[in-house]
């Protein structure tokens, strides 16, 4: 949160995940400069598995250009332990130094030991 004090949002993003296992498959949209981006995503959640769903969507900082976009993100640290339906709120950063936060719902049950990653690939 800290390194985006007083930084606008560069776009939005919204995306749809579904997680069996502990691995996640979904889909989304970045909207940057005016132009939608469809893109897909492969996550994890780090731990013995889960079967749940999650609907996010939220700003997009440090995003100057478009192939800074895809590739790895990682959320740090979270709660260990299990994990029910309710508001999630993530904070998402990728090697490019671009941030995503992500408010929505999730539902179902997650084991966790408290760090989800997620890979976006851009749709073609």
């Amino acid at each position: 949160m800290q390194s985006i004090a007083g930084v606008a949002p560069s776009g939005t993003v919204s995306l749809t995940e579904t997680f069996v296992g502990g691995v996640g498959v979904g889909q989304g949209v970045l909207t940057f400069r005016g132009q939608k981006h469809p893109f897909k995503l492969i996550g994890t959640v780090i731990g013995p598995g889960s079967l749940s769903r999650v609907e996010v969507a939220g700003d997009v900082y440090k995003l100057n250009n478009l192939p800074d976009f895809p590739g790895p993100y990682a959320q740090g640290t979270g709660p260990v332990g299990l994990e029910t339906g309710t508001i999630s709120n993530l904070w998402l950063q990728n090697k490019a130094g671009v941030i995503m936060h992500l408010k929505g719902t999730s539902s179902g049950v997650t084991l966790s030991l408290g760090r989800d990653e997620i890979v976006i690939e851009m749709s073609q």
